[in-house]
């Protein structure tokens, strides 16, 4: 009787925290929706208490020998990267970045913390995924709200807020959440056993942040949020029922888009030219493949001209980053050079490329270990593939997050002795 009502205890208190650390995440990211629903100091206010659940959540878990040893390493890391920077006389020590920076590192130090207390964590329950839900849906209406009545200069612009708007919103950024978003509704639907009417609730609120991140323009996003689909779905396609669910829901997909295009985007003349855009970026991008001319598009021609200068000014940064270094040249591996150098930036480099590799090898295998694994894999697939092209290291949350819980997350061969069934 006693163990029964430890065991009631401890599933009670699992559910409760794993509630709480999903909410953190979701708050982290969605803060950039909310400031269309009640402005900057509502963004501000959700960025601080999805820290906060975070924090409180992980942090009071049991903290091993292994914990303490990965915090001295990473202590020591974070420490020698702030004295480079202080020393090449870097753009990256204002109070902001380094406020950004002491956010990342504990984010850092939570996801490490969590995969090491795995058995403290299960499913979210219901109630948690229909207030995601609605809040998602809530946001992507908001920020519709305020698109139709942008002001007509900001329509043939890739900008999401009014000329001289204060919240440091930009395109990329916002898309970045909602990818995020994205990735934590697709978890829900794929592994968790969700009533019907609340798993086409949650296909229709992913439908509207695909809308929105089209909005944004960025291809970027929308490509990676393909590929990780594809990866993660690749062994589940060999099952013919697998397959017949996936054409449904595919279909369903669409079939939502289609109305939500010609219901709503359609009648906003801000969005129906940020859509216009967003075509036409892909049309840039298709040219620029298939006839050579990198010219043609400005936003990869750029990138170019990134790499271009970190080649040029290789000897004077591989060994302490670059002097007076000025954020970003849109790559997560030029940035870690050019802001640390050879001898210190090229751990880090390794450790970030060895987690994605071990994150898509559980993404196509697949876990039943924990749910919250798959979860996290995702949201750092695409946070590390993002920070390819775009986001700056200092405002990449959960990249760090899930790089410190990759890290301490077991072999792939343990973790994939059962296979994920979809249901």
């Amino acid at each position: 009787m006693e163990n029964n009502l430890k065991i009631k205890s401890v599933a009670k208190k699992a559910n409760m925290r794993t509630n709480l650390l999903i909410l953190g995440l979701f708050f982290q990211v969605w803060a950039i929706n909310g400031f269309f629903v009640g402005g900057n100091k509502l963004k501000l206010a959700l960025l601080g208490m999805g820290f906060m659940l975070i924090i409180t959540t992980v942090f009071t878990l049991p903290k091993g020998v292994k914990f303490i040893r990965f915090t001295f390493i990473s202590f020591v890391l974070f420490l020698s990267y702030l004295f480079i920077a202080i020393l090449s006389n870097s753009n990256t020590t204002d109070k902001l970045t380094v406020v950004f920076d002491i956010v990342c590192f504990f984010l850092l130090l939570s996801g490490y913390l969590m995969v090491n207390n795995l058995k403290y964590f299960s499913q979210a329950s219901p109630k948690i995924i229909v207030m995601i839900t609605l809040l998602t849906v809530l946001g992507v209406f908001m920020y519709l709200k305020y698109q139709s009545v942008l002001n007509e200069s900001n329509l043939n612009s890739r900008s999401v807020v009014e000329t001289g708007n204060d919240s440091d919103i930009n395109a990329i950024g916002l898309a970045y959440t909602n990818s995020v978003i994205f990735f934590i509704l697709y978890y829900f639907l794929i592994y968790y056993d969700l009533k019907k009417w609340l798993r086409w609730f949650v296909i229709l609120s992913m439908a509207s942040t695909i809308f929105l991140i089209f909005s944004t323009q960025s291809r970027g996003a929308l490509i990676y949020i393909t590929l990780i689909l594809i990866i993660n779905n690749f062994y589940r396609l060999k099952s013919m029922k697998n397959i017949l669910k996936f054409v449904v829901y595919f279909i369903g997909f669409i079939f939502v888009v289609i109305i939500f295009y010609f219901q709503v985007v359609k009648s906003i003349p801000a969005l129906q030219a940020k859509v216009d855009g967003a075509i036409d970026r892909f049309g840039l991008l298709s040219k620029v493949a298939n006839k050579g001319d990198a010219k043609a598009d400005q936003s990869a021609y750029q990138r170019t001209l990134y790499i271009q200068d970190f080649y040029n000014n290789l000897k004077d940064i591989i060994f302490f980053g670059k002097e007076n270094y000025k954020p970003y040249p849109h790559n997560q591996f030029l940035e870690i050079i050019m802001r640390w150098g050879i001898f210190f930036g090229m751990p880090l480099l390794f450790v970030s490329i060895g987690c994605f590799f071990k994150s898509v090898r559980v993404l196509m295998r697949g876990t039943t270990v924990n749910p919250f694994i798959n979860m996290v894999i995702l949201l750092f697939s695409f946070a590390f593939l993002q920070s390819l092209s775009s986001m700056s290291l200092d405002v990449n949350r959960i990249l760090w997050f899930g790089l410190g819980f990759i890290v301490g997350l077991p072999s792939i061969y343990k973790l994939t002795k059962k296979k994920v069934v979809l249901r």
